[in-house]
């Protein structure tokens, strides 16, 4: 496939059990055996390795439902370590745009390539090279699907794994130019942006692959399934539709919540968890140049608690703000406003919406805060963990005790972070 009229072709590179490899990356000594990695809270299993998978063992399962197939089979069990995957994921971006000026990180272990400019290449040649340097320098292995456009690459990738298994990992079906073949080999519910709901209305039709619904006539899909439908359908047909997303559109709002790792019934417990929340979704916001106009904190108990309790609070800013120090003074009063005794806490989240850039927010003359230096103070302490790693600087109302955090009692460990140093951020501003 090729010429001045033809579209480019499209790669995208999929993580093998990307939570599960990151693990066998780590530890030599479990490559190649079973390896299960479990939910915030060890409950659920989220991800396993292939020698898992033949085990029998599924994905979402709880683990003590198969607890004696991981003592049976000597399974290495891995709490989720979710900073060590993003660590992992951004060399994996990193050593892409080595290959090509066009990457688009569509998820924690996907990216889509253009490789335009490269199909005077072999490009199975070329995505092996890819992979072979992925694996040498992370130690992840990846299967690459490449197409004219980014849902025949998605087949592509599917397929790739399907018949070939992770010893090749590459599906070129750009070059090929024969895509009949494997569009009849897919599942209509196996395409992509085709959910449960259609592919049980696409069956009730007599549409069961990716074949059948790409002879669909236009005006039947635009009628059932509206233009996304259509454009899926051209995407099958090899009429690229998808463009490329080089930027992440900014999130409206950003929301961290966690359950804790035993039920708390103290204020300070639950002060220390909420001023971590917020310091993390604070950060969050500042990558992506946000400053926030609302604030919200909730409560709550288990779901299945007898006693069962849910507070919120919510809060309107004066003035946008981006600063950590003058977030947590909104968040730990709504705690002291939500908290009640005699209730045993089983979660909590920060939200910070009304999001807007940090550097056009609209400002007020009746403002009082030093916002220079609150800034400075921020920016600081954001150089040094992004330098030396996170937490090694931490706002004293985040605490050390961590009484309320989560059980991970397999979590490998944390290389890319160092020791922590505690100031009293609140005298250091003067703001609190």
């Amino acid at each position: 496939m090729g010429g001045l009229n033809m579209p480019q072709p499209i790669a995208i590179i999929d993580c093998n059990n990307f939570y599960a490899s990151c693990e066998q990356s780590l530890d030599p000594a479990i490559a190649g055996k079973p390896v299960v990695v479990l939910s915030n809270n060890d409950g659920v299993i989220i991800a396993l390795s292939n020698e898992a998978k033949a085990l029998g063992i599924e994905k979402f399962t709880p683990v003590f439902k198969v607890k004696h197939l991981l003592t049976q089979h000597d399974v290495k069990i891995c709490s989720a370590n979710f900073r060590l995957y993003a660590y992992k994921s951004q060399q994996i971006m990193d050593l892409l745009g080595n290959y090509s000026p066009e990457v688009e990180a569509y998820s924690i272990d996907e990216a889509f390539v253009n490789l335009s400019g490269f199909s005077r290449f072999n490009l199975t040649d070329y995505a092996t090279k890819i992979r072979e340097d992925i694996i040498e320098k992370t130690g992840i292995p990846t299967t690459i699907g490449i197409a004219p456009t980014k849902t025949l690459a998605k087949i592509a990738n599917r397929i790739g794994k399907k018949q070939f298994g992770y010893s090749v990992g590459v599906l070129d079906i750009y070059s090929d130019g024969n895509t009949e073949k494997y569009l009849k080999m897919t599942d209509i519910g196996d395409v992509w942006g085709v959910g449960r709901r259609y592919k049980k209305m696409l069956n009730g039709f007599n549409i069961h692959t990716a074949y059948d619904f790409a002879q669909a006539p236009d005006h039947w899909i635009r009628k059932r399934m509206s233009v996304v439908g259509l454009r899926t359908a051209w995407e099958l047909r090899g009429m690229p539709c998808i463009d490329m997303k080089y930027e992440q559109p900014a999130k409206k709002m950003i929301m961290f919540s966690r359950s804790f790792g035993k039920k708390l019934k103290n204020k300070e417990d639950l002060v220390e968890a909420v001023a971590l929340f917020t310091a993390r979704a604070a950060e969050r916001m500042r990558s992506q140049g946000s400053a926030a106009k609302y604030i919200s904190v909730y409560l709550s108990t288990s779901r299945y608690a007898e006693k069962k309790y849910y507070e919120k609070c919510e809060m309107r800013l004066p003035v946008p703000t981006d600063a950590t120090c003058e977030i947590l003074s909104h968040t730990l009063k709504a705690v002291n406003e939500c908290f009640e005794e005699g209730i045993l806490y089983y979660k909590a989240g920060v939200l910070l919406s009304g999001l807007q850039p940090a550097n056009n927010r609209q400002t007020s003359f009746l403002d009082t805060v030093d916002r220079y230096k609150m800034s400075r103070v921020t920016e600081a302490v954001d150089r040094i963990n992004l330098k030396s790693g996170t937490d090694t600087i931490i706002y004293a109302a985040m605490g050390t005790k961590n009484e309320w955090k989560q059980n991970q009692n397999h979590k490998s460990q944390n290389f890319i972070d160092s020791d922590k140093l505690t100031i009293d951020i609140k005298r250091s501003v003067g703001f609190l």
